[in-house]
């Protein structure tokens, strides 16, 4: 009976776990870029075909799709980029944070009334759920001064990257 319990419990990790980095991969790629999955627009290269080396050929299809992808010369700035790794933290840490209170929910579900393991438990939800509200304050405060680091650098809020101009 305890063997089942452990694989069950062990199974429960494995998708939560898989779930959360899902999530995470999945918001990491589609807000990063998002406007550029929905605006493509296919513009003629500059330049002649260069008909060198496999390896030369390899290099100028990644530059040209590098370019197509935004991704360019254009100087990064810096506190943009800061801002965009807060954000990503503080969503890793919403991520955990759910995770904590499924985990808790699962040892409240399966403690058979043991007072000991319900207290656990629900101590570890408390803690849980204080620590998402923190995040999410957190991440709205980010989100504020991000918009508003955007807008005193320039940056347009339509633009996939951001970029600053000299």
């Amino acid at each position: 009976m305890l063997g089942r319990e452990i694989l069950r419990f062990k199974l429960l990790h494995f998708i939560l776990i898989f779930l959360a980095l899902f999530g995470v991969g999945f918001f990491l790629i589609f807000s990063a870029n998002a406007n550029a999955f929905f605006e493509i627009t296919i513009q003629p290269v500059s330049g002649q075909i260069n008909m060198g080396s496999l390896s030369e050929q390899a290099e100028q299809q990644m530059d040209v799709g590098a370019q197509y992808a935004g991704y360019g010369e254009e100087k990064i700035d810096p506190r943009a980029v800061v801002m965009r790794v807060i954000m990503i933290i503080l969503t890793f840490l919403g991520v955990v944070f759910v995770y904590l209170i499924v985990l808790s929910g699962y040892w409240l579900v399966t403690s058979h009334g043991e007072e000991e393991k319900i207290t656990k438990a629900r101590k570890t939800i408390q803690g849980a759920i204080i620590g998402l509200i923190i995040v999410l304050l957190s991440y709205s405060i980010a989100y504020f001064v991000g918009k508003r680091i955007e807008g005193a650098a320039g940056i347009g809020s339509n633009s996939p990257q951001f970029y600053y101009e000299e």
